[in-house]
């Protein structure tokens, strides 16, 4: 019998063999036919066959290649049949007790040999880990130990790998802290960084390791008794010393490779976790001063190894890691610098750090593409010049001064023949220039000499062209930082940028004009350029800006169609718009079009194009805006009736054009409506894609354009439509149609009900019920809050017959009415609620029905605050998940006191104010009279200390002049046009329900907490 079951075994073994071998075949058949086999014999017997597998690629005899398969074929093998803790575990019988343990010894005495095949020793760290996942340490509690033992007794790197990835995917808080693991472990690391005969591999390995550590002690558990409070304040000290000892016995001076290289990276970044990550006082002033001077020693040495051309491509790779970390550690102990400092060695090491190296400005003088990419911060790559700027734009005080100062001298006194020194300074110029810090102190004569040597560098002919492109872009940055403390600044702009355009369309550099054009957008930025230029100079401007995005447009790629757009956008927004002017117009119009359609698919050239498309139309005339439409409604609607007659179901040209095409239609002539030829060119095409698509982009875009195209329209040019406009309603309210394509379903009903309630008067009600049922069973949050200013809309005519309507029918048999899960949903979608306007809209409708003061909804419930968890089982985060979360009842009218007194919290704690003033206050010359007006009116209020009784409350609000028998459309004009701010709304709607006690406010307020009650005693007294 024994003899039988030797013989199956080595037979299966046979097998095994050959379906190994098999698998790697080239011949697709023999591949497949192979793996069928060997997943056949693991499903017959899983621990044979994976036992069998473990020992094939241990078995040096065997080929590294079949080993290696071995491996990869147990690591999917794994995840079936080692336990119930796989989501892919297959069952019983599985691998086995005894089967599991052979495969936990073996993986261990391969993934921890150093002297192992690299692939082999990776493939099986992967199934140790993955093993580990689900059975350390119950299953596997002398992991970490065998691991440790290996690291001590063999000083094996692979064990520390091993450690490293267990510590990243395994190792949770728990282990680290209850169990010792962490605390084990970083004493091992202590004891190899200590010792002199590690070797630098192991110590890289060690303070990877020790990076993991520093994680899990930055952990709330770390310092969640007073013991490991003590513990982690010791260990951080010492460890900071350890680091700085390391790091200075791996120096530059005492000989560097990549491996030295890659040692002081992980150091240095454990360092940065240490100062940034922790308490301040474990950083001592003595350790940080000595950091400081280390950094000083090498700093200079790591950027001259980053340009540095005769070094092989790992070691400046290497390097430039090395210098990012050693910039970012700089930053965080900028507060031990002191005035007295040597800055000017500071400024000559960052200098030499920001020279670019020869391939890249071969590259970007061959190139403007990648030029553009990199300067916009758009591309990839990250090196340590990049790190240089955002070290110099986060600079203050003193530090900033004494940069510049030695940045700008170094600049004007420059006399170095090497022109990337000259364009590293003006890179770090800019950089500082983008720096908004206040305490900065200007120097009017060595600014004016900055702004000279610029023009020099420009008007010289042997300038390099990364130098003259550098000052081209640095030129605007100075202006704007300096504005306020130059003379003339509007000659300054204008004669600054026509120096700019005669270089750009002089050079034959595409370099260069593509900087002229990123430089005329930062110009713009800053200044009003249609009244700094005049009329004369801006259209030289708009000539000059097209001229050179015509010469780029060709081989224009990646990033750059969207930089064209962005400077053509600027030149569309002229107040001086004439008939000499408008072929500049019809020029800068087909630019959008060719630019965008070239690109469908990037979402940032789409964006602008946009952008370019509405500034161009902005405040046109009908005879305009009939003249731009010649040019591109045709084109969008070609693009849609192709995609009907080809029944694509998406493309992105389409999505461009349809996005382009609202932008069109929003932007109707000044002077009228639009034009009734193009509402019947283009009302079929979009008809007919919204009726027939079921792709939700498509759906959501061309929603979008029929809204404004019925809202921009005359209702006559409609009126034949209706159906058609009827069955657009009824196929985005159908339960087909998903949410995310029904998103803006909301506004189309607004809209359509607006422009047609006397013809859909007998079907309105059908309407109404179909958007409520959708509204009810939406789950997407945008699709609720557009459905629900259906509801806002309706209020704001007439609240009373909203509280009847929704309150005569019912859904899905239901005893209750509508009213009820509408009101509901209504309140909970006001908590996420998005925009100004949106807010401001809700504010009034709720407003108004809460002022009806209707029975019928005072006895709705709805959900009001959470109840906490009151029992005595430890709830963890997962089961917290699962738990479903119970709530206080409360009714409707107290549901939105309570949303409204949060609302106002919110509003009045904004610190920016900014983003809720209306545009037109923003714009206003007269900002002293208003601020003396609303201090006038403020003073007639007293300051309130302390939380009013309801009484109290109600006698301030009826002290003020506010009036209950006021003209309520002066108060509310309407839905579209809300004056106030939504403080004043709220303010205005708590001192008429407490002047009134409207649905008895004062019990709400007695029912409010103690902050709520603050909120509102702070805001109305």
């Amino acid at each position: 019998m024994i003899c039988n079951s030797e013989r199956t075994l080595a037979k299966m073994k046979e097998k095994l063999k050959e379906a190994i071998v098999g698998a790697q075949s080239t011949n697709g058949q023999v591949r497949e036919n192979s793996e069928n086999a060997l997943w056949s014999l693991c499903s017959e017997n899983p621990s044979a066959t994976c036992t069998s597998l473990m020992q094939l690629a241990c078995g040096i005899e065997n080929a590294v290649e079949d080993r290696i398969f071995s491996l990869l074929s147990l690591r999917k093998l794994i995840t079936m049949y080692w336990s119930a803790g796989f989501e892919s575990y297959r069952g019983p019988p599985g691998i086995g007790d005894e089967g599991k343990r052979m495969i936990r010894e073996s993986l261990l005495n391969l993934g921890l040999d150093d002297s192992q095949d690299t692939r082999l020793k990776n493939c099986s760290s992967y199934c140790i880990v993955q093993i580990a996942a689900v059975d350390f340490p119950d299953e596997w509690p002398t992991l970490v130990d065998s691991i440790f033992d290996a690291i001590l007794q063999r000083q094996s790197l692979s064990a520390l790998y091993v450690l490293n990835e267990i510590f990243d995917d395994v190792v949770s808080e728990e282990m680290f802290f209850h169990r010792g693991i962490g605390w084990q472990t970083i004493q091992l690391i202590f004891r190899i960084l200590s010792n002199s005969d590690s070797s630098t591999q192991a110590k890289t390995a060690s303070a990877k390791l020790y990076q993991a550590c520093l994680l899990q002690l930055q952990s709330p558990m770390a310092t969640s008794t007073q013991d490991y409070k003590y513990a982690l304040s010791n260990h951080i000290q010492e460890s900071v010393l350890l680091l700085i000892k390391v790091l200075k016995e791996h120096h530059i001076a005492k000989g560097i490779n990549t491996s030295a290289l890659n040692l002081q990276q992980v150091l240095l970044s454990c360092l940065n976790t240490i100062k940034t990550g922790f308490s301040k006082k474990l950083f001592t002033i003595e350790s940080a001063q000595e950091l400081i001077e280390f950094l000083f020693e090498n700093f200079r040495k790591i950027a001259e190894l980053c340009i540095d051309v005769t070094i092989d491509p790992d070691m400046k790779l290497a390097a430039n890691e090395v210098g990012i970390q050693m910039v970012s550690l700089f930053a965080t102990l900028m507060d031990t610098l002191t005035e007295n400092q040597n800055w000017n060695f500071i400024v000559e090491s960052f200098v030499i750090a920001g020279m670019i190296s020869d391939e890249d400005a071969e590259c970007w003088d061959n190139d403007f593409n990648v030029f553009a990419s990199k300067e916009t911060g758009l591309s990839t790559s990250f090196t340590v010049r990049d790190e240089c700027e955002q070290f110099m734009q986060g600079l203050s005080g003193f530090a900033y001064n004494s940069v510049f100062n030695a940045l700008t001298s170094a600049l004007i006194y420059n006399e170095s023949p090497n022109w990337k020194v000259q364009e590293s300074i003006l890179f770090f110029i800019q950089a500082l220039c983008g720096n908004e810090d206040d305490e900065v102190s200007f120097n009017f004569e060595k600014t004016q000499s900055l702004l000279n040597t610029l023009r020099q560098i420009l008007e010289l002919e042997d300038s390099h062209i990364l130098v003259k492109t550098r000052s081209l872009i640095a030129l605007p940055k100075v202006i704007e930082r300096f504005m306020e403390t130059l003379e003339s600044v509007k000659a300054l702009v204008k004669d600054s940028l026509f120096h700019s355009f005669s270089l750009a369309r002089q050079t034959p550099s595409y370099t260069v004009k593509i900087g002229c054009l990123i430089s005329f957008t930062y110009y713009a930025s800053f200044a009003e350029l249609d009244s700094v230029l005049g009329p004369g100079f801006y259209g030289e401007a708009q000539r000059s800006v097209s001229a050179i995005i015509q010469e780029l447009l060709e081989e224009a790629e990646e990033d750059t169609p969207s930089i064209l757009l962005e400077a053509l956008a600027p030149t569309l927004s002229s107040n001086h718009k004439t008939t000499e002017t408008i072929s500049f117009y019809q020029l800068a119009l087909q630019l959008i079009l060719k630019i965008s359609s070239k690109h469908p698919s990037n979402i940032q050239v789409g964006l602008e194009a946009q952008d370019c498309l509405s500034n161009l139309l902005k405040s046109t005339s009908t005879e305009e805006y009939v003249t731009y439409s010649k040019t591109c409604i045709p084109l969008f609607a070609n693009v849609l009736n192709g995609m009907i007659e080809n029944k694509f179901a998406y493309a992105p040209i389409v999505c461009l054009s349809l996005e382009m095409l609202t932008v069109f239609i929003k932007r109707k002539p000044r002077d009228g409506c639009l034009p009734s030829d193009i509402t019947s060119y283009v009302f079929n095409p979009l008809s007919d894609i919204l009726i027939n698509s079921s792709d939700d982009e498509i759906m959501q875009l061309t929603s979008d354009a029929l809204v404004y195209l019925i809202s921009n329209s005359e209702p006559h040019q409609l009126f034949p439509h209706l159906n058609v406009v009827l069955c657009d309603l009824e196929k985005l309210l159908s339960a087909e149609t998903s949410d995310s394509g029904a998103i803006h379903v909301g506004n189309l009903v607004v809209v359509v009900l607006e422009k047609f309630s006397k013809q859909l008067q007998e079907i309105y009600p059908r309407i109404l019920e179909a958007a409520t049922k959708k509204f009810l069973g939406a789950h997407n949050v945008f699709t609720t809050e557009n459905l629900a200013n259906v509801f806002c809309y309706l209020v704001s005519l007439n609240p009373a017959e909203v509280i009847n309507f929704l309150s005569s029918f019912s859904i899905d048999q239901q005893e209750q009415s509508v009213l009820c899960p509408v009101l509901s949903k209504w309140l909970e979608s006001f908590e996420v609620l998005r925009g100004e306007k949106r807010i401001k809209e809700n504010i009034m409708a709720l407003s108004k029905l809460f002022f009806q003061a209707d029975s019928r909804i005072d006895k709705i419930y709805v959900n009001g605050d959470p109840i906490p968890y009151s029992g005595d089982m430890i709830i963890t985060r997962s089961m917290a998940k699962s738990m479903p979360e119970k709530y206080t009842r409360i009714t409707a009218y107290q549901k939105i006191v309570k949303l409204f007194v949060a609302e106002l919290d919110f509003q009045t704690s904004q610190t920016d104010l900014e983003k809720y003033i209306p545009m037109s206050a923003k714009k206003t010359e007269c900002s002293t009279i208003a601020n003396a007006e609303a201090g006038q009116e403020e003073s007639d209020w007293e300051d309130v200390d302390d939380v009013l009784e309801y009484e109290q409350l109600q006698h301030f609000v009826d002290q003020d002049t506010f009036s209950s028998d006021r003209d309520e459309e002066d108060v509310i004009p309407g839905i579209k046009n809300v004056q106030q701010s939504t403080r004043e709304l709220l303010i205005s709607f708590f001192k008429e329900a407490a002047s009134q006690n409207i649905n008895d406010f004062k019990t709400i307020y007695d029912n409010l907490s103690e902050n709520e009650k603050r909120i509102l005693s702070e805001n109305l007294v």
